[in-house]
């Protein structure tokens, strides 16, 4: 009796020892290239990925790490006990699906809230994703104008140009896009984008020329 009380200790401190921390959890996540590794990674690590979740939350939610998170809450039912707050951060698109279901006003609430969720103020881009997914595109309008340009470029690059290409504002419009081209330009000249900059740039030069004629 007692060897099999030992040996059962031992195993439990065996899988303890093993667990994988986060850096770990994100040098793995990181080196999957395709969607379906990824939901499989995801699916057979929840438990080790939740494990670390408030850890990462807590102190700062560094973007590297951010993906797997996303992914496992998108993926998994072990997120669905977080806050609205952190179910919003995690996945707008999810969050937004789920909270819909029970309450069909959801979105319209927290916008007359001031995007204040549990207490806390939506980050821009977070308020930005939200009114996306929510199909609220003066609210997407109002956040590009509003924030710095570069908090939108990487996922929110086709929404955000798009939305600057209807504005009725053309300068500003204009403005927003330049600075856009600029600091993608500065990352990277050879980046794909800013052909699809040069383009809007040149509707919208026009757009100003014959505001100006008006």
């Amino acid at each position: 009796m007692k060897k099999i009380i030992i040996t059962t200790i031992a195993l439990v401190l065996g899988v303890g020892a093993m667990a994988k921390n986060l850096e770990q959890l994100t040098s793995e996540w990181n080196q999957l290239t395709d969607r379906k590794s990824r939901i499989d990674y995801v699916q057979q690590n929840s438990t080790e990925i939740k494990a670390v979740y408030q850890d990462w939350f807590k102190n700062g939610h560094k973007s590297k790490s951010y993906g797997i998170f996303s992914a496992t809450y998108w993926h998994t039912s072990i997120f669905d006990d977080v806050s609205e707050y952190e179910a919003i951060f995690l996945s707008a698109n999810k969050a937004y699906r789920v909270y819909s279901a029970n309450n069909p006003n959801w979105y319209d609430d927290i916008k007359a809230n001031g995007f204040v969720v549990n207490g806390k103020k939506l980050t821009a881009w977070q308020i930005f994703t939200l009114a996306e997914v929510a199909k609220d595109y003066d609210v997407v309008e109002q956040t590009i104008v509003n924030n710095p340009i570069g908090i939108f470029i990487n996922t929110g690059f086709k929404t955000s140009t798009g939305v600057l290409l209807r504005m009725n504002n053309a300068e500003l419009a204009k403005q927003k896009l330049i600075e856009m081209q600029t600091i993608i330009a500065i990352r990277n000249p050879n980046d794909a984008r800013l052909d699809t900059l040069k383009t809007y740039l040149r509707i919208v030069r026009e757009k100003c020329i014959d505001a100006k004629l008006k």
